[in-house]
């Protein structure tokens, strides 16, 4: 009853008996009963196993409770705190194997009997098990204070030892103590945060818990050894040398008398500083509470010894003093003797026939055994002199000899392993060596016999200077530089015309078939052909190239064929090569050349020569085939469709028409034959096509001059390309074909309105046009009959249009100064008119405000900005209306002029320019109509010039800005002095549009 779990937390302080705690024996009872011993006068009454107990603490171990301490009640009723180990064995009848307990297990309990540091009575303890021992910490005594210790108890030997003991001062108050991983975590429990703790490392607690024992039987031990060395010396150092009967009895007792003497002068230190050692340790046992009076006293002992010791080492030494200088003499005669034979054996063991590659392994092997026993021989006998010089207190005459000795030793040694290294190379190699052809891994070969040589150049330095290192080298940078010849000779491209080369080379006849091995390669001493061998596998590989490159080309073009694409209605099918087969060509064409180029052309050469004329022949002709396919195309029109150009150019008509039938019956047998490479290199057909070129260029030039004399004649076909020119003129029979490139002609206009013939013989009569920039009609003054030529013909439709625009302009001129609205006058007129009638009518207006202002109205030009922004004012309201979408461009544009006029009007206020003559007004473009000449004329500073009419539709204005004006300015100047113009500027400033 009341038992603590066994991982519980600690409780707080019991108020405690009335009684005292029973110890069993041991230091940790007698402890717990500390200051109180006046109060005990017999041992407590036993307990009745497990008897009744508060805060007690319980564990399981291997199928057994352990329960300890609490406040129990004895055989007499007492309650006393107790510090009894009870144990509880479960029921026999489950098995020894059964190691579990159960709620209705039968437990039968008895006390232990236990040894060991006991643990003090104590309550509300932490107690658990750990790698199999049952560990205890904490709690409380009979009095309510707290216990700051921890004991482990062994299962096995039924021992308490002590873990960790303090005297409280460091645990937290009231402290809640648990293990969590070998680690005691103890949690102050007296304020409302736990934020008082202390950690205890278990595994240094157990470490520290068994030095005190550990410590007690060192010191023990050592100080048994160090008094058993002080009799030993005591006694040896006792003897005198004089008493030997013979020179050899009292060179041994000297020998004697010397070892301890040498021992003892090389232990002094050593020992000096255990003595005090052993004393410190002493101390702080005794400090832990161990009873040191024995060793205290032997150690007092083994310090007098010792200061004995030293006292007769001197003595000892001077006694045998005579002794010592005889057998000294004799010893180095013996050391001078030895040093001799030693020198002559080294210079016998660099003559041994194991250094030299010849001699081979085995025997070699054989010989370094002979050797080495022979230098156990010299080292035996080194080490007897080497006793005696060192306790004759000459030990530096061994000094040659043991040197000489270990070059003999080091030497035979590196030599071994370099022989080592040479029978694992030959096995190598010979294995390699082996290997069949076909079986061949030369990157694995490789890999592996560099590894072997970077194994030998790791060798010992005094081995390098070697004849068998020097031929093992060689034999392997041979090998390593073979190997890779025979990885170029495995590869695919060798072929039976290479390998005779390579016999050529050598000298040696070889079969390469299934028997055929790596040996049968080295054995050409193909590294000393290596850069041949290289150049003969490298020609190999390059006419591999070659011969692949030439099959793939054969490949190609063994299936390439032409692109036919049908010419207009005709069955006559044009030719050309995609772009995709062309740059294979290209691509092609350049390979050729360069293996044409190449060093190892001569195996190839027929077939290179070949390909590269029959791939020159499908360029040349395809090049060629292309322009006279095209100049033959647009030709044919003019030559065999025109009868004007029948009529013009006779001679030329009938020559093409041998160019005519020769392409056709070129491009037929092309058709036929489909695949370009057999179609161009057939004979004759190169020199057929270069002479229809030269026919053809007679009558392109036939042709140019036939067509800059229409140009001469009617100047704005130099605004038409040439091929848009051929069909104007291969139609010019009919107008309405004519009809579709009028905007190439007149830039504005999109087609001319034209009402057809009376007789599909009759030719049509222009009425108006409509333009292509905007939406706008312009109807001529008078119907146009076309007839004649039709450069004749454009040039009558030109001059009508610019005679309907001078007419509209002058109705437009009356019609303004009685228009009704705006907008009636804007929907009635052309953009290009109205824009001309408002600046006719500005500059009039202008004219007649510099005259207000000379008869003396001071503020006429205000007046006439003013009236200038009530115009604008108006035009932005008709805008705002519904209008067409013709007639708002109208009326945008006018906006955009009248806009430039208003600024004008303000810079002459701004300037208070009052004279017609004054440069501001000058510089500005004024338009004028004249009735003496029935033409509207547009002036600028002093040059004039006639309105050209040139028709620009209904399209947008830019606004005009003060750079617009310079440009009239620099514009006009440069017409007037018959000079060039040429506005730059900025994309999108207007340059184009200005010009206009």
């Amino acid at each position: 009853d009341g038992a603590a779990p066994a991982d519980g937390a600690a409780a707080p302080a019991p108020d405690g008996g009335d009684g005292e705690g029973a110890a069993e024996g041991g230091a940790g009872g007698e402890e717990g009963e500390e200051g109180e011993e006046e109060e005990v006068e017999k041992p407590a009454p036993p307990i009745q196993p497990p008897a009744c107990r508060l805060g007690a603490g319980t564990a399981s171990v291997e199928g057994k409770v352990y329960l300890f301490g609490g406040d129990a009640t004895h055989i007499d009723g007492q309650n006393l705190f107790t510090n009894v180990l009870s144990i509880g064995t479960i029921a026999v009848d489950k098995g020894p194997s059964h190691k579990t307990i159960e709620k209705d297990d039968d437990i039968s309990w008895q006390n232990v009997e236990v040894t060991g540091d006991i643990p003090p009575p104590r309550a509300d303890f932490v107690m658990t098990t750990m790698d199999g021992k049952i560990v205890i910490y904490g709690g409380w005594d009979k009095h309510g204070n707290p216990l700051d210790d921890m004991y482990a108890f062994d299962p096995e030997s039924n021992s308490w030892s002590c873990m960790y003991r303090s005297d409280g001062s460091t645990c937290p108050a009231q402290p809640i103590s648990g293990f969590v991983q070998k680690r005691l975590f103890s949690i102050a429990g007296s304020r409302s945060t736990y934020d008082d703790v202390r950690v205890l490392e278990f595994g240094k607690i157990s470490e520290q818990s068994q030095f005190v024992p550990k410590m007690t039987a060192r010191v023990a031990e050592e100080l048994e050894k160090l008094t058993a060395f002080e009799d030993a010396a005591l006694a040896n150092l006792s003897i005198n040398p004089n008493d030997g009967k013979s020179e050899d009895e009292q060179r041994d007792l000297l020998l004697k008398v010397n070892s301890c003497i040498y021992e003892f002068k090389l232990q002094q230190p050593a020992i000096e500083l255990q003595i005090d050692v052993l004393r410190d340790a002493v101390t702080l046992l005794q400090k832990q509470g161990i009873n040191m009076d024995k060793p205290e006293a032997g150690l007092n002992e083994a310090g007098e010894k010792w200061g004995a010791v030293k006292k007769q080492a001197p003595v000892a030494k001077e006694a045998g003093k005579n002794v010592q200088e005889r057998e000294a003499l004799k010893i180095k005669k013996n050391i001078e003797t030895f040093e001799n034979r030693v020198k002559g054996n080294e210079v016998e063991f660099k003559k041994q026939p194991f250094f030299s590659y010849q001699t081979g392994v085995a025997t070699s092997y054989d010989l370094i055994i002979k050797n080495r026993e022979e230098l156990l021989k010299f080292d035996a006998e080194l080490a007897d002199l080497a006793s005696y010089a060192r306790i004759f207190e000459f030990p530096e005459l061994m000094d040659p000899s043991k040197q000489v000795q270990e070059r003999c030793h080091h030497d035979l040694k590196q030599i071994l392993q370099l022989w080592h290294m040479v029978d694992m190379i030959d096995y190598n190699l010979k294995h390699w060596n082996e290997t069949l052809w076909d079986e061949i891994d030369c990157e694995a070969i490789e890999d592996g016999t560099k590894v072997l040589f970077k194994q030998l150049r790791a060798v010992d330095k005094s081995v390098k200077v070697t004849n068998a290192y020097a031929m093992a080298e060689t034999n392997v940078k041979n090998f390593l530089s073979t190997i890779p010849l025979v990885s170029d000779l495995r590869h695919p491209s060798m072929r039976e015309r290479h390998w005779n080369m390579l016999m050529e080379l050598t000298g040696v006849k070889f079969v390469i078939d299934d028997k055929f091995k790596l040996s049968d390669l080295i054995d050409l001493q193909l590294h000393n052909f290596e850069d041949d061998v290289g150049e003969i596998v490298n020609r190999a590989q390059k006419e591999e190239k070659m011969e692949q490159a030439l099959k793939k080309i054969g490949a190609t073009w063994v299936t390439l064929e032409f692109v036919f694409t049908q010419h207009k209605d005709t069955d006559v099918q044009l030719i050309k090569l995609s772009e995709e087969d062309f740059e294979t060509l290209e691509d092609h064409q350049l390979q050729v050349q360069n293996m044409m180029g190449s060093r190892y052309l001569s195996t190839f050469e027929e077939e290179v020569t070949g390909w590269q004329t029959k791939l020159s022949g499908v360029a040349d002709v395809v090049t060629i085939m292309n322009e006279i396919q095209r100049t033959w195309a647009y030709l044919e029109t003019l030559f065999i469709g025109s009868e004007e150009v029948k009529k013009e150019l006779p001679e030329d008509t009938e020559r093409f028409a041998g160019i005519d039938v020769d392409v056709k019956r070129v491009l037929k047998g092309f058709f036929e034959d489909k695949n370009a490479a057999v179609a161009c290199n057939k004979e004759g057909v190169y020199k057929l096509l270069e002479e229809t070129q030269h026919k053809l260029e007679l009558c392109e030039k036939s042709l140019a001059n036939y067509l800059e004399q229409k140009r001469r004649i009617f100047p704005r076909f130099y605004f038409v390309s040439t091929s848009d020119l051929l069909d104007i003129l291969s139609n010019g029979n009919q107008p309405d074909k004519v009809n579709f490139h009028m905007p190439k002609i007149i830039a504005a206009v999109d087609h001319l309105d034209l009402e057809p013939g009376i007789t599909s013989h009759d030719r049509p009569t222009a009425k108006g046009l409509d333009s292509c920039v905007g939406v706008e009609y312009i109807p001529f003054g008078k119907p146009l009959k076309i007839e004649g030529r039709v450069e004749f013909y454009l040039q009558d439709i030109q001059d009508r249009l610019i005679d309907s625009l001078r007419d509209i302009l002058y109705a437009s001129i009356k019609s303004f100064e009685a228009k009704k609205t705006i907008l009636e006058w804007l929907s009635a007129t052309p953009n290009q008119i109205i824009l001309t009638v408002s600046l006719l009518f500005f500059t009039k207006d202008m004219a007649q405000t510099f005259k207000n202002i000379a008869g003396g109205q001071a503020t006429a030009m205000k007046d006439f900005w003013q009236t200038k922004i009530d115009s604008l004012t108006e035009l932005i309201d008709l805008v705002r209306t519904d209008l067409s979408k013709a007639d708002r461009m109208k009326a945008m544009c006018l906006i955009t002029l009248d806009a430039h006029s208003r600024d004008i009007c303000q810079k002459l206020v701004n300037f208070e320019v009052t004279d017609f003559n004054h440069f501001e007004w000058q510089s500005q473009l004024r338009f004028e109509w004249r009735d003496a000449e029935n033409d509207c004329f547009i002036m600028i500073v002093d040059a004039e010039f006639r309105y050209g009419f040139e028709y620009i539709g209904n399209g947008a204005r830019l606004v005009i800005t003060p750079l617009t004006d310079r440009i009239y300015v620099t514009a006009t100047q440069a017409l007037k002095l018959s000079m060039g113009c040429a506005p730059a500027g900025p994309a999108g400033t207007g340059k184009t549009e200005t010009t206009k």
